[in-house]
């Protein structure tokens, strides 16, 4: 819960002072002002105008998920940390276009069939819509709409659901766990 988060986040080292702005059963929405020791990796972002999404911090690395308004800002980024010496590695780049693919990283092909998947039923138990029929309605056949949908469900569980746990091994072992988890450096 949000008391427990705040509680955690004044026992770090790291922060100085928190607040909650917003918060739901799952996510908080916080304003936090970290001590001396952490600040440039918060500078590298700022440097390129970002907006930090997701921060997670492990082993001395820290691994941020950000919000850039163009590639251009992301190069100041990059050159921030070349002059600063500062280790960085990029694993992905998506576009925020018009369509929502972008967005989750999915192609525009791999977005419509979920959501036509979606919409027709096709998830749900029992399925009100076979793999077959999808695939006629969506103009494809039957082994690239299903290539499609395990590729996009995987690239949403990766992008949505994986985020702050890069590495399987740094993973709660009870995924239903809600214990909030402090950045380290």
């Amino acid at each position: 819960d949000a008391a427990q988060f705040k509680a955690c986040c004044r026992d770090a080292q790291t922060i100085e002072d928190i607040e909650i702005l917003t918060a739901t059963d799952d996510e908080f929405l916080c304003r936090m002002r970290w001590v001396d020791e952490i600040n440039l990796p918060f500078q590298m972002v700022t440097a390129g105008e970002g907006t930090l999404l997701d921060a997670f911090g492990a082993d001395s690395h820290w691994h941020l998920r950000v919000l850039y308004p163009s590639r251009e800002h992301l190069q100041k980024t990059k050159a921030f940390c070349a002059e600063h010496e500062v280790s960085c590695t990029i694993d992905g780049v998506h576009e925020l276009a018009d369509d929502l693919s972008g967005r989750y990283g999915l192609t525009a092909r791999q977005y419509d069939a979920l959501i036509t998947a979606v919409e027709q039923g096709y998830f749900e138990v029992p399925r009100e819509i076979t793999l077959n029929a999808l695939a006629d309605e969506l103009d494809m056949n039957y082994q690239t709409l299903s290539e499609c949908l395990r590729r996009g469900t995987e690239t949403l569980v990766k992008e949505r659901l994986l985020i702050g746990h890069p590495d399987e091994a740094d993973r709660p072992d009870d995924p239903t766990s809600k214990q909030p988890s402090m950045p380290s450096l």
